[in-house]
């Protein structure tokens, strides 16, 4: 009977402390990162045992540029960088040595064979929508605006030539679902066929042809164009 309540007190025990652990861990700080300021960005990566922690950004220019970030008493590593230009751009943790993406931020781009953290640095850049797509006033004046990148020459290496009209057809069947999309939410929508490809290259830092942009659409309030208008088919033909 003396060792049933010793080892019942042992379980409970055991119990308490099991879930002490876990309450303290839903109590955890959560870590923000990154943290987009008025002037200034704060990243942040929890790494209580490492002894050097960096930040390297795409903004930065080259790896050389990278900076040491500071750690505080709970183990947390932090630097507050100035906010670049309204763009997307990438990052990464260097811990120890070892290059890590911030697990505190879902969002990732793919590079080829590895993933990235991507960091939006929000802002107006409706004048650099409506310039990369030939200076076209829907691609600025709407909701969004999007342009359609494929894998480009990896694609064609693969399957030949002909697989380039298939590309076009891939962005068409996007095209043609954010017209249903669209029109579903009471608004608009309307390709653009023409747009600047080594513009918006540049803007997005496609720098070879494994990318290729090949489509832009534009979601919007709908207009009606006074220009256009709509006939029966064939109406100059006389019925039988």
């Amino acid at each position: 009977m003396k060792q049933k309540i010793i080892f019942s007190i042992l379980c409970l025990f055991i119990f308490l402390c099991s879930y002490s652990q876990e309450l303290a861990n839903f109590r955890r700080a959560v870590i923000v990162s990154p943290e987009i300021g008025e002037k200034a960005v704060i990243f942040r990566i929890s790494a209580p045992q490492a002894k050097l922690v960096r930040l390297y950004g795409s903004w930065m220019g080259s790896f050389d540029s990278s900076v040491n970030m500071n750690k505080d008493t709970a183990g947390v590593w932090s630097v507050s960088v100035t906010k670049p230009a309204s763009e997307l751009y990438t990052y990464n943790f260097i811990v120890d040595g070892l290059t890590v993406n911030d697990v505190n931020n879902i969002f990732l781009q793919r590079d080829g064979t590895r993933y990235l953290s991507v960091l939006l640095v929000p802002g107006d850049v409706r004048d650099l929508a409506r310039t990369l797509s030939c200076h076209q006033e829907i691609a600025s004046d709407g909701a969004f605006a999007v342009a359609m990148l494929a894998r480009f020459r990896p694609a064609l290496e693969r399957h030949g030539a002909w697989y380039y009209r298939r590309l076009f057809w891939e962005t068409g069947m996007i095209g043609q679902m954010l017209y249903l999309e669209a029109e579903a939410a009471g608004l608009g929508g309307t390709g653009i066929g023409c747009f600047f490809d080594d513009a918006v290259h540049e803007v997005l830092g496609v720098r070879d042809d494994a990318y290729q942009v090949l489509y832009h659409f534009t979601v919007g309030g709908p207009r009606e164009d006074g220009r256009l208008a709509t006939s029966p088919a064939y109406e100059d033909r006389e019925e039988a």
